[in-house]
C-alpha cells in the first residue's frame, strides 16, 4: 500500500488469498485478521506436527511462487509464518493468537520468507499450570464455578470426620 498505493495492494491481497485458500485442505480455515495478515486454522484431524509443517511450507511456496503483474512489474509477495502447536496451553483463542503472533514477527526479524513455531520451554510449562490455577481462582470468584461438598459423617457420633 505504501510503495504502490491501496488498489495494488489489494490486488496482491487477493492474489495471496486465492494462492492460500487452493494450498488448504477442505477442513483447514483462512481467516483475513487484518491488514495483510491471515489466520490459518488447521483441523485437530492433524496432530502431527510434521503434517502442519508441511502445510504451512506449501502455503508459504505457493504464494512465493507468485508473479502479479502491476504496470511495468511482476511484484513477488512473500510469506513469513508463525506457528502455534500448543493451541490448548492457553486460556483462550486470543492468547493462543497473540503467541502465533509473535512467532510471526520472529520470522519476519529472521530474514522473511520464514517459518517460525512456539515451543514452551519447561519454565513456561510450569508458568501454565500456575496459569490454569489463577483461572480457576478467578472463574469461583466470578461465580461461574462452585464448589460443593458431600460430608463423611461418624453416625456413631454424628459428628463429620471429614
Amino acid at each position: 500500500n505504501d510503495t504502490y498505493g491501496h488498489e495494488t495492494g489489494d490486488l496482491v491481497l487477493r492474489h495471496v488469498a486465492s494462492a492460500l485458500k487452493s494450498s488448504l485442505r477442505e477442513h483447514d480455515r483462512l481467516i483475513r485478521y487484518g491488514g495483510e495478515e491471515f489466520l490459518v486454522f488447521v483441523s485437530l484431524r492433524d496432530t502431527d506436527p510434521n503434517g502442519i509443517m508441511g502445510v504451512m511450507e506449501r502455503l508459504r511456496q505457493n504464494v512465493a511462487s507468485l508473479s502479479i503483474p502491476v504496470g511495468l512489474i511482476d511484484l513477488h509477495p512473500t510469506l513469513s509464518i508463525g506457528l502455534n502447536f500448543y493451541t490448548s496451553h492457553f486460556k483462550n483463542e486470543h492468547d493462543a493468537i497473540a503467541v502465533a503472533d509473535k512467532m510471526l514477527y520472529e520470522a519476519k526479524r529472521s530474514g522473511r520468507n520464514k517459518i517460525a513455531s512456539y515451543h514452551p520451554s519447561a519454565a513456561e510449562t510450569a508458568e501454565t499450570k500456575h496459569f490454569t490455577v489463577h483461572h480457576v481462582k478467578e472463574a469461583i470468584e466470578e461465580k461461574r464455578l462452585f464448589c460443593e461438598s458431600q460430608p463423611i459423617v461418624v453416625l456413631k457420633h454424628q459428628k463429620i470426620a471429614g
